[in-house]
């Protein structure tokens, strides 16, 4: 799912995929990644 947040600072769904594509990179620091994800949705 990719999410996108408007400039209302609403967030929107922008795509629904079947998964085959689904994660992150594999060079990418996903314990930074989901820290940031949950400090921006515990501001909502």
């Amino acid at each position: 799912m990719d999410i996108a947040q408007k400039k209302t600072s609403e967030w929107i769904i922008m795509e629904l995929g079947d998964g085959q594509v689904a994660g992150l990179p594999d060079n990418a620091n996903k314990k930074e990644f989901y820290k940031n994800l949950i400090s921006v949705f515990e501001k909502e």
